[in-house]
């Protein structure tokens, strides 16, 4: 019979990705306030003990159905990366070590004015530095830039860059993160100076080609408006916000005003209108959540310092972008105006198991001098294309058609977490069909059909192309599967002639009383736990049949012949490679007592009293009436087939045993002297491949040996599959052994 088995695929890239490519980014950007955290007499400064609880609430809290420890936290207001942000590091570590989550920090050290550089602390110093989930993200580089050199046009610390790439996608997808912490105060050389960091970083994204990339600013931009500027005349009047929004490739954008729309952040102020361009800016407010113990800035919750500004790449909803209505100041729902983050906040933080709420907002007040600001943005879509089993033959004209099935294979919480995965399917060669089109994240996958060509005989091959051209997607390009089968002349379906029947039982006394007559009018299978269990064989003559080389199809037929015991249940049918004659007296037809332990179900009924058996499958009886014919469908394995093969080449006998497959079945067929009108005895169908024309060697079937057999050859032998043309050796299977006589006939030997 045909085994439907999947011919080896030749995929031109690497397309699977299940499992290493994860939807959604958390990003955090975080002002912490290190100062006075110095233990004892020491110079270097830690981090609050209550930022560990910020952390991991900012990690449960549930926003659009996500939740997620952090990716990447920006954290300005550091002393040293290695002493401040390790600090921070080893608490987040501690965090998430049971989770089998690893974090690490970024090396850049940014200058500053009060710098002492790498060695000492200097206690007035704070720079800006990074740690992010290894996961999820790689760091592939940082710098530090900026315009130190004093006087009204310089910053007091150098902005720092980090470039990152989520694990699992290529380039297209990597972040240009700047990590800023602009200068503070709203004196004329303190807008300059936050104008002049805002221009360095303008000028740094278009000096290095990222006008096209997905950028974003982050940080402490200490501005409390968005009109506020200096008497600077080269900035054009601008304020640090203006400089980077302006038009052109290398602006970012405040995601809650897409449009560049210039917005005064000071709502406290009197008229000043608490929700510009219908936004609601009061929930946004990030400064200051203390009450303004220790060095923590107080003076509650009345300004918005710090955010996360984006290029136009990240705010279009393709590929790497961010998550609508994902931006939020942690912690803050808009009822602290004017005051601690913890004192009369209604605000509940969904998701949270670790701590309550109330403890959260303690934790805020204590170790925060700004609150975080959290945004989540999804990534792209990744391409997973699996092209179904491919039929290793198929008969001339035959109808014929594989599934191919195209999903969306980045791993999401929500269908929010990547973006759709746009595709096309082409075929050519000997597949026909293609499509267009788009499985969103969670989607299940989109099936395509695609059709097999079996006008003309012989080997076949084909080639399917799928390619995905979304932004960032995983596997832009094409993914190449090679697909290739032979088509044969099946021939005409064939009932190979009855040769014999008899059903074996345990009762020897019942054939001795009535003769070789009561177990061949019936093909009867019964289960029993005493001492009455029944198996059937049959036996089938395929001399006129010719010689074939391979089976398409092989079923049996039986009409039933009911009795009043006969009970529904389940069959097992095997090919015996035994055909001897089985005379009255042959022990074969008395099967083990099953009172005393014998064997009641499967092949162990038989056991080796037939040789080897080869599987054919399985059937159910289902009692319904006499005369009713069911027919059961075989599949053979490569073994099985290959002698199915060599018997009919010989004219030789098939023999077919049926068992019970459980205890409950009572099975009555009508059998080889059916008492049936008309008698209706068991039939074996064959459907097979002509091999009056087989050429040794030649398993593409074009009718003569060359270099063109080879492909097919090994597909043959890599299956396990029999075909005449590849058993060079004529030993009825193909295996390594005929690898050296088919080499021989390919050569001329």
């Amino acid at each position: 019979m045909r085994n439907f088995i999947l011919l080896p695929i030749i995929c031109w890239s690497c397309f699977l990705f299940s499992g290493s490519a994860q939807g959604q980014l958390r990003i955090v950007t975080y002002n912490t306030n290190t100062f006075e955290t110095e233990a004892g007499n020491s110079n270097v400064r830690t981090v609050r003990d209550e930022a560990d609880i910020v952390i991991e609430a900012i990690g449960e809290e549930i926003v659009n159905g996500i939740a997620r420890p952090a990716d990447i936290i920006l954290l300005q207001e550091q002393q040293q990366p290695d002493t401040t942000t390790q600090d921070f590091l080893n608490r987040v570590n501690a965090i998430y070590q049971s989770q089998g989550i690893t974090y690490a920090r970024g090396f850049e050290v940014g200058n500053t004015t009060t710098s002492s550089g790498f060695g000492t602390p200097n206690a007035g110093e704070i720079r800006q530095s990074v740690i992010y989930r290894t996961d999820s993200v790689e760091l592939i580089s940082e710098d530090s830039f900026g315009d130190l050199s004093g006087g009204l046009i310089s910053q007091p610390r150098e902005t720092l860059l980090h470039h990152f790439r989520p694990v699992g996608f290529g380039s297209d997808s990597d972040l240009y993160i700047f990590n800023a912490h602009f200068e503070a105060g709203d004196f004329n050389e303190d807008m300059a100076g936050r104008e002049t960091e805002a221009d360095q970083i303008r000028n740094y994204i278009d000096s290095n080609n990222l006008g096209n990339r997905n950028v974003i600013v982050a940080g402490d931009l200490n501005v409390s408006d968005n009109f506020s500027s200096s008497s600077v005349t080269s900035f054009g009047n601008l304020s640090a916000l203006e400089i980077l929004t302006a038009s052109g490739d290398g602006r970012v954008l405040d995601p809650l005003f897409p449009n560049g729309e210039v917005v005064n952040f000071s709502i406290l102020d009197p008229g000043v209108t608490n929700t510009p361009f219908g936004v609601d800016l009061a929930p946004l407010l990030t400064q200051s959540p203390s009450g303004g113990s220790g060095a923590l800035v107080g003076g509650g919750i009345d300004d918005r310092f710090d955010f996360i500004l984006q290029s136009d790449e990240l705010l279009d909803g393709n590929g790497v972008a961010s998550i609508a209505n994902s931006l939020r100041a942690f912690g803050n729902n808009g009822s602290t105006l004017n005051t601690r983050i913890n004192n009369g906040n209604s605000i509940t933080i969904n998701g949270l198991t670790s701590f309550s709420t109330s403890q959260v907002l303690n934790a805020l007040e204590a170790a925060s001098d700004h609150l975080p600001v959290v945004e989540d943005f999804q990534l792209p879509a990744t391409l997973l294309a699996e092209l179904g089993a491919v039929p290793l033959e198929l008969a001339l004209d035959e109808v014929a058609m594989v599934e191919l099935v195209i999903s969306n294979d980045t791993e999401v919480q929500t269908a929010l977490g990547a973006d759709d995965l746009d595709f096309v399917v082409t075929s050519s060669g000997s597949v026909s069909g293609g499509v267009i089109g788009t499985d969103s994240a969670l989607g299940g996958g989109v099936s395509v059909i695609l059709t097999l060509d079996t006008s003309e005989l012989g080997f076949q091959s084909g080639v399917v192309n799928v390619s995905s051209n979304g932004e960032g997607a995983s596997l832009n390009g094409s993914t190449q599967f090679q697909v290739s089968y032979v088509v044969g002349d099946a021939g005409p379906q064939t009932a190979a002639a009855l040769a014999g029947v008899f059903s074996a039982q345990v009762e020897e006394d019942e054939i001795d009383a009535f003769g070789d007559g009561i177990d061949t009018a019936f093909f009867n299978v019964q289960g029993d736990d005493d001492a009455f269990t029944v198996y059937s064989l049959v036996d089938f003559d395929t001399s006129s049949i010719g010689e074939i080389s391979s089976i398409n199809s092989l079923s049996l037929e039986l009409t039933q012949s009911n009795a009043f015991f006969s009970a529904s249940g389940g069959l097992e049918y095997f090919l015996a490679t035994d055909t001897r004659d089985v005379l009255l007296t042959d022990s074969a037809r008395f099967i083990s007592d099953q009172a005393n332990g014998g064997a009641n179900t499967g092949a162990a009924v038989v056991g080796n009293a037939f040789g080897t058996l080869h599987p054919l499958g399985t059937g159910t009886y289902n009692v319904s009436a006499t005369g009713d014919v069911d027919t059961v469908l075989f599949s053979l394995d490569a073994a099985g087939e290959a002698f199915a093969v060599s018997q009919i080449n010989s004219g030789s006998l098939l023999r077919i045993i049926a068992t019970p497959a459980d205890a409950d079945v009572q099975a009555t067929y009508s059998g080889a002297g059916s008492i049936l009108d008309p008698p209706s005895p068991p039939v074996l169908n064959v459907s097979a491949t002509v091999a009056a024309s087989v050429i040794k060697g030649d398993v593409d079937t074009d009718g003569d040996v060359d270099f063109d057999d080879i492909a097919p050859f090994i597909v043959v032998l890599q299956n396990g599959t029999f075909q005449a043309e590849a058993d060079t050796d004529c030993s009825t299977v193909v295996d390594f052994g005929d690898i050296a006589s088919f080499i021989a006939i390919l050569i001329g030997q």
